[in-house]
């Protein structure tokens, strides 16, 4: 296998993206922001029904899987000795994509999320509020867990007002 392939390979599987709104999309970053993993999946409830909330999902990961090759890139180097490897220009060029990978999750997440809660304002101002509060946390991986959290109470709570209803 060529250097870094087995990384590449992985990260591959990281990068699973389908068509529908029930496919599973995992960005891995784990390494990057200290999260377990941010699922798309989670956000399913609050696309469907809503085409403006959908089209901003699928450009974000859309804009993710550009950068896939750059992300793909660092990880192939993540290996000590090929890293030493490298020339000093490599070096930079190799950190250099991960900050920028790192910066791009990071600000994708927050936007997306951001969106939401202006798009989820009118349906229930309470939860948008909740969110925004998050989103302000100046500590990124508290917010990203807590919104996920966040995520599972709502549609729980949707869950039931159904089942009522």
């Amino acid at each position: 296998m060529e250097p870094g392939g087995e990384q590449r390979k992985n990260l591959e599987r990281e990068w699973r993206i389908s068509r529908g709104l029930s496919d599973i999309v995992s960005i891995d970053v784990r390494k990057e922001l200290g999260v377990d993993r941010i699922k798309i999946e989670e956000f399913t409830p609050f696309v469907e029904g809503d085409p403006q909330i959908k089209s901003l999902f699928e450009r974000v990961i859309a804009a993710c899987l550009r950068y896939a090759e750059k992300f793909d890139r660092f990880w192939t180097f993540r290996n000590p000795e090929l890293l030493e490897s490298l020339d000093q220009q490599e070096r930079r060029t190799v950190l250099g994509d991960s900050d920028e990978m790192r910066h791009f999750a990071d600000n994708a997440t927050r936007a997306t999320l951001s969106a939401f809660a202006r798009n989820i304002r009118h349906k229930d101002p309470e939860f948008a509020d909740r969110i925004e509060t998050i989103l302000n946390d100046s500590d990124r991986t508290k917010a990203t867990v807590t919104f996920l959290d966040l995520a599972r109470q709502y549609q729980n709570q949707q869950e039931r007002k159904n089942q009522a209803a």
